[in-house]
């Protein structure tokens, strides 16, 4: 798999704002079954939250280029602790086929506490 294209939005915003990923990719060979995991990780020295943003199952795509887009309303954070936040995480997209991995997308968030909320501001690994 080779991502062409990555776009994220919005950004610097509030943590917890919508968010619409679009992903442009080629594959070398069809994928007949696969499926997306959106996770958002927090990954801190004694503790790690993953926030399930959604599973999608996808039409089969071709050998060549496609496109994945996914939304969310809101990033619920409610189960993670402030101090935890207010730290870099991960915005993961993940590519599976017939249950198996095949390619992990990892996009570096950076946080700012901003008042009483979090700001994000998610780095693209195209840029």
């Amino acid at each position: 798999i080779d991502v062409t294209a990555l776009t994220v939005e919005p950004n610097n915003c509030p943590l917890e704002d919508p968010l619409s990923l679009h992903i442009e990719f080629s594959a070398s060979a069809p994928l007949d079954a696969p499926h997306w995991e959106i996770k958002y990780m927090v990954d801190m020295t004694a503790q790690r939250y993953i926030i399930e943003l959604g599973k999608v199952q996808s039409p089969a795509y071709p050998a060549g280029p496609s496109v994945f887009e996914f939304s969310v309303p809101t990033i619920d954070v409610s189960g993670v602790k402030p101090n935890a936040l207010n730290n870099t995480g991960l915005l993961l997209a993940v590519l599976y086929n017939q249950g198996s991995e095949v390619i992990q997308i990892s996009m570096v968030t950076q946080i700012i506490k901003s008042g009483n909320g979090f700001v994000r501001n998610i780095f693209s690994p195209l840029e």
